[in-house]
């Protein structure tokens, strides 16, 4: 797999910065790793701090809370 059609431009969204041409395709792939790990993280946090935000509310009105969020 060449640099450019690494798993890791996927998950960033864009080409790779130049400096990356510099690591190997084992490397790219950890660095894709810890990256999906960070946001999957990140995402489970989120989520979690919505939850606890909309706990706060009566209960009747958080359905609509959640719709009007996109939840």
């Amino acid at each position: 797999m060449s640099d450019t059609d690494h798993a890791i431009t996927h998950t960033l969204g864009s080409a790779l910065p130049p400096d990356f041409t510099q690591l190997t395709s084992a490397d790219l792939t950890e660095l894709d790793a810890m990256l999906n790990n960070v946001l999957s993280q990140r995402e489970a946090a989120l989520r979690a701090a919505v939850e606890t935000s909309i706990s706060h509310a009566p209960k009747l009105m958080r359905p609509t809370i959640r719709r009007a969020l996109g939840l």
